[in-house]
């Protein structure tokens, strides 16, 4: 198992002398934090071969591993978990450099870059010591760690010479000492990174012949490692027996941070953990081999168009409505050498530019931080594309501002293009909401009949409507983003039914839209409650998710008056006893087993109310000793098993005379059976007892 020592690469004094013998264009380089190196270029291991690579070398006079220098190394072949690295004959450091680049994916540029920054070894511009020879690449060299003596070791050659000792380096262990030992930890470590860091966890090399014949490289034990390191944005999984965790792909160095764009820029901040390091490998590495990032993904934005969501009206973007959806779309003209898709393993999409969660994110959108797939198939150099998503304005009135930019998935974030590629948006206030009101009128459900709101029926179901007149600036609508709705002061109200769309909102507005100085209505039903007595609840207007209205006491308030419906009472006049239909009578003291007969009763309203069959307060016959018992005569055609029949007439006045009627089935045994039945206001309240008039008494033989 190889040992991960992100923090233990240092930057070395004598990589800033190397820089004075490169290009006076160096300091005017743009070094982006973010993207240091995309991985298209970070993995183009056909950038350079063996032999260009020693031509590239020997172009620098005092170059300490040309072959013009007669520089030679060991040339690593191979890789076990249970012996490390392997080393073949002495070849020159271009086949070095080459065999441990091409080995592990990585671009040799990338290795000759780092060994400048490390230790000049390019240029020779800090001369040719054994101790830059030995920590050519900084690996394994902690930042202020101490030194080590080795001996016995294959370093590198010179002159046909075998270096095989050194004093005082800074490599901490002995497999990473000498130049090809450096080459090739450095080429495995920077690839491990930028693949992990991408939340690659199955990442290894396992090859056999390659690239040279006899080579053998087997690094199955890498996924069994954990990596510590900075990781790009997405939801990966650092250690092989971890969870998933959502990473925003942000890495703080000394108190600033930097959004990891690619997987290879996080690799470069694992391997050398600071901005000055990094941007000396960038300078290097463009004034030699041109840029490290690839204009391929490029774009620019003349900005955003605001409309409704079937784009048939467009909107000013400083003056859009609390909470109202819009469509935005983005043009994206394609100005570098890549054809963008919004397709396969890398379609191009419009992300969040912090990377985080945008404040307009909704459920029509990819993802928090992704908005849309590019509208077109395909979009060539030289051709515009389109980002569309839908976004919902803040219900608070301010100015919001967010940055997005596009995204080639897995692959690369294109380029910023402040301050067009920023949605700016002003969210205006959509004027006061005031009212004042004349009260309520109480009707019939129909409308047809007007009701005292004094008198009441206990039960009864009735139709409220309140006038509205609008006294404010904003004209209120009955649908949209803010519908203007009646709501009850209270959390739940006494008067709530299910015809109301929740216990605090009783209704919508009833038109379309109340312009200012207009009267508006809210209707809605109520059932006045069964106890009498007065009722008082007090509703206004609301513009949801905005503001409620003002009060206007008293006219808001609903008051009612239930009045008593009056006395229910009676006394028993008969009951008869009939065949089924009713034709034939028979005596109560000789009715048969297991038969149905029908009961017919008489009584007589004795109190000050009129008895109803229907209504809030429907007269029924009931089981009443105990009250509401189940009754022994229970049968088809009940109500209830203590609920024999419903009042016959649909009124029955004061000293007026109703019935009831109702089958029974006499028992199965022989006997005399006696059951109570009175009659009841349902909701409301039970009638006097009778005793013993209200008794069923029947001998069965």
């Amino acid at each position: 198992m190889k040992s991960l020592l992100a923090g233990c690469i240092s930057f070395t004094a004598a990589s800033i002398a190397g820089l004075l013998l490169l290009s006076s264009t160096a300091s005017a380089l743009t070094f982006d934090q973010n993207r240091i190196i995309d991985d298209v270029v970070f993995d183009n291991t056909s950038r350079m071969s063996a032999a260009q690579i020693d031509t590239f070398l020997n172009q620098f006079p005092s170059s300490c591993i040309s072959t013009s220098n007669h520089f030679q190394s060991r040339d690593p072949n191979g890789y076990a978990p249970t012996t490390g690295y392997t080393y073949g004959n002495n070849v020159s450091a271009g086949y070095v450099i080459y065999d441990a680049a091409v080995a592990y994916g990585l671009n040799p540029q990338v290795v000759l870059a780092t060994l400048q920054k490390e230790q000049s070894l390019v240029t020779g511009a800090s001369g040719c010591s054994t101790l830059q020879y030995t920590g050519a690449m900084g690996y394994g060299c902690p930042d202020g760690g101490t030194t080590h003596n080795y001996s016995g070791l294959n370093l590198y050659t010179i002159n046909g010479t075998t270096v095989t000792s050194v004093n005082g380096t800074c490599v901490n262990t002995a497999a990473k000492a000498g130049f090809s030992q450096q080459v090739i930890h450095a080429a495995w470590l920077l690839r491990f990174g930028e693949q992990r860091s991408k939340g690659n966890i199955s990442w290894d090399v396992q090859a056999d012949n390659y690239p040279v014949a006899g080579d053998h490289w087997d690094n199955s034990d890498d996924p069994q490692s954990c990596y510590a390191g900075p990781m790009t944005q997405g939801t990966w999984q650092v250690c092989p027996s971890g969870s998933t965790t959502y990473y925003y792909g942000y890495n703080t160095i000394y108190s600033t941070s930097a959004h990891i764009d690619s997987g290879a820029t996080a690799a470069l901040y694992w391997y050398t953990p600071h901005f000055s390091g990094n941007q000396n490998f960038v300078t290097i590495f463009t004034n030699w081999f041109g840029g490290t990032t690839v204009a391929g993904y490029s774009w620019t934005t003349t900005g955003y168009t605001i409309t409704s969501l079937d784009k048939s009206i467009q909107y000013d973007p400083g003056r859009l409505q609390p909470g109202q959806k819009y469509l935005a779309t983005l043009e994206a003209m394609n100005v570098g050498n890549q054809t963008w898709i919004n397709s396969g393993p890398t379609p191009v999409t419009l992300g969040t530019g912090s990377g985080g969660n945008s404040m307009f994110c909704n459920s029509t959108w990819l993802a928090c931080n992704r908005l849309a797939y590019l509208q077109e198939a395909s979009v060539a150099p030289g051709q515009e594309g389109h980002f569309m998503f839908q976004f919902q304005a803040p219900y608070t009135p301010g100015q919001y501002r967010e940055s997005f930019r596009p995204v080639s998935e897995f692959l690369t974030w294109f380029n910023k293009d402040d301050p067009a590629d920023e949605l700016g948006i002003r969210v205006v206030s959509p004027g006061s909401y005031a009212w004042t009101t004349t009260g309520y009128t109480v009707t019939s459900l129909d409308g047809n009949t007007k009701y005292d709101p004094g008198r009441l029926q206990p039960g009864q179901a009735y139709q409220a409507t309140l006038d509205a007149k609008n006294i404010g600036s904003a004209t209120w609508t009955n649908n949209g983003p803010t519908p203007v709705t009646l709501g009850s002061i209270k959390d739940s109200s006494n008067f709530c039914n299910s015809t109301w769309l929740a216990c605090n909102r009783p209704t919508y507005l009833q038109e379309a839209s109340v312009a200012p100085g207009q009267t508006g209505h809210f209707v809605f039903r109520f059932q006045a409650p069964y106890v009498p007595g007065q009722y008082r609840e007090r509703f206004k207007p609301v513009a949801e998710f905005v503001t409620w209205f003002n009060d206007y006491l008293a006219q808001d308030t609903l008051g009612i008056w239930v009045v008593s419906p009056g006395t229910f009472t009676w006394n028993m006049r008969y009951y008869e006893i009939y065949d089924q239909t009713g034709t034939t009578q028979f005596d109560p003291g000789k009715l048969q087993t297991n038969q149905s007969y029908l009961a017919k009763v008489a009584v007589t309203n004795t109190g000050t109310a009129t008895w109803l069959n229907s209504g809030p307060l429907p007269v029924t016959l009931a089981a009443s000793n105990p009250t509401s018992r189940m009754s022994i005569f229970c049968t088809t055609g009940w109500g209830a098993c203590n609920r024999p029949a419903l009042l016959t007439e649909a009124s029955v006045a004061p000293g007026q005379v109703g019935h009831f009627s109702f089958l029974f089935k006499t028992p199965a045994t022989p006997g005399v059976y006696r059951e109570s039945f009175k009659p009841v206001a349902e909701f409301f309240t039970w009638f006097n007892d009778y005793d013993p008039y209200d008794v069923l008494g029947i001998i069965v033989n």
